[in-house]
Order: C-alpha cells, then sequence, then structure tokens
C-alpha cells in the first residue's frame, strides 16, 4: 500500500475544513485505508484549521502512504512556523490533539513559497497497513 500519494488546493476559507475532509475521505477509502475512530478527519480538521485561522491564501493538502503509515500534510504560503500553546478558552486544542493522535508531526519550510505542516497517523487498525487491497 505504501507510495500512494494525492494533493489539491483548497481556499483559505473556513469552507476549505469541510471540502478537505471529504477530499481526505475520498482518497483513503479508494486505498483501502479506514478511519473507523475518525483520526484522520480529526488531524486534518485541526491542521486545516489552524492554516485557515493563522495565515492567509490557498492551502494545499498532501496525503501519502509511507511505511505503513499515513503522512497528512497542509501547506501554505506563510513563513509563521506553529507554536503549540497551552489550551485555553481561545484555542490551543489544535497541535496538542495531533500529538496524541499522531507519531509525530513536525514543521518544513518551503523555500520562497511558505511551509507545510505534517504528521504521521499510524493505522487504527494494525491490519491495514500490511493488507493488500
Amino acid at each position: 500500500m505504501d507510495g500512494h500519494s494525492a494533493e489539491k488546493e483548497f481556499p483559505g476559507n473556513a469552507q476549505s475544513l469541510g471540502a478537505a475532509r471529504l477530499f481526505a475521505r475520498g482518497v483513503l477509502k479508494s486505498w483501502g485505508w479506514r478511519s473507523p475512530r475518525g483520526d484522520v478527519e480529526v488531524v486534518l480538521t485541526e491542521l486545516v484549521s489552524n492554516a485557515v485561522r493563522h495565515t492567509q491564501g490557498p492551502l494545499r493538502v498532501r496525503l501519502e502512504l509511507r511505511e505503513g503509515c499515513l503522512r497528512l500534510g497542509v501547506a501554505d504560503r506563510s513563513q509563521r512556523m506553529p507554536t503549540p500553546r497551552s489550551p485555553g478558552i481561545d484555542g490551543g486544542f489544535g497541535l496538542e490533539i495531533v500529538t496524541k493522535i499522531c507519531t509525530r508531526w513536525h514543521t518544513d519550510t518551503i523555500p520562497h513559497d511558505g511551509k507545510i505542516v505534517w504528521c504521521e497517523c499510524p493505522p487504527e487498525d494494525p491490519g491495514i497497513a500490511a493488507a493488500p487491497r
């Protein structure tokens, strides 16, 4: 199952949250990757929400299967790096949720074009990573 990838650009607005989830759901279904608890959608929503809230302009969602894990990435045109903060009334839960669900996350700069925040999600069903589809 490794080696699959898909990406799509979305406008940087609130409607992108649902559209990105729908895109990911369709792609993952075609790959045979199930997320019965909805972890992938929760993480993707957090990453897209952060990009919409803290940057301007379009964003790009990338899904990639590598080494039995699903890598989710959200790229935007801002050079401003995300900083985890303590959850409170005004937010701060996003990267904490990502940290709890994913095996790791990181931000890479894209020279002259912003950054990509990515994370790796293990399969919720351990048999999925090895099962041919």
